[in-house]
């Protein structure tokens, strides 16, 4: 991708997304949802249609994708740079998107605990597990095995919902629905170092027979604010047949 930092992207109009070559299949996938949202939960499909592009914003990463996401779900965004980031303000209703792997916000990576603590929320995948384990030292780190990263095959694995009663699954999927989740090479299974606080979302116990650590998406409260982790990528899922 080539985009220039700090740009809105998103509606109106045609999904920017598929400007940039989006595949047709992440398109769909993305009105899909609108549907399912129309049908499911209108007020949520409002509030998302009434979002302001500065209220999401999305920091570039070079293996995932979370802006194209956006693009294909219609869903209003800005994209910078890692230096970019500035969390001043109200953050009560913002939302911060770090793609992974994170390296590029080593520099201001220190403003999101108080960030997070405000009120505002945080999403990070898969390598900026790193980012949450060094600024939110405690909560949940890279699964290590005897002082050795712990990292996945290249292999999609069954998962499940956790809580299919938390309202960040509303919608997701049905409780007896069979999802499948791409693991890409090298991605860190998160290792969950505060039970109590920290809540599994979506599991998978075939992972955890392989790894050890069975959270595919965790989140877990920080101040008034909230921290969500996903193993692996947004962008690129794909299902194995």
């Amino acid at each position: 991708l080539d985009l220039d930092p700090g740009v809105p992207t998103g509606p109106p109009g045609i999904p920017s997304g598929r400007k940039r070559g989006m595949t047709a299949a992440n398109v769909i996938a993305g009105e899909m949802m609108r549907d399912w949202l129309a049908f499911t939960s209108p007020q949520e499909l409002a509030i998302l249609e009434s979002a302001q592009a500065t209220e999401v914003t999305v920091v570039r990463g070079s293996m995932d994708h979370l802006q194209e996401v956006l693009d294909a779900a219609h869903i209003p965004h800005v994209l910078i740079a890692g230096g970019q980031l500035r969390t001043d303000g109200d953050v009560s209703h913002r939302i911060i998107m770090v793609n992974c792997p994170g390296f590029e916000l080593q520099a201001t990576e220190n403003q999101l605990p108080e960030y997070v603590r405000r009120g505002g929320w945080l999403m990070t995948t898969d390598w900026a597990l790193l980012l949450l384990e060094r600024q939110f030292s405690g909560y949940v780190k890279a699964a290590r095995r005897d002082s050795n990263m712990v990292v996945t095959g290249d292999e999609v694995v069954p998962v499940e919902l956790y809580d299919p009663m938390h309202p960040l699954l509303k919608g997701v999927m049905g409780a007896d629905s069979a999802a499948r989740w791409w693991l890409e090479g090298s991605s860190y299974p998160i290792s969950i170092e505060k039970p109590d606080q920290v809540r599994v979302l979506l599991h998978s116990p075939e992972m955890k027979q392989r790894y050890g650590h069975e959270g595919v998406a965790v989140h877990f409260e920080y101040g008034l604010g909230t921290v969500f982790h996903l193993t692996s990528h947004m962008y690129l899922q794909r299902a194995d047949h």
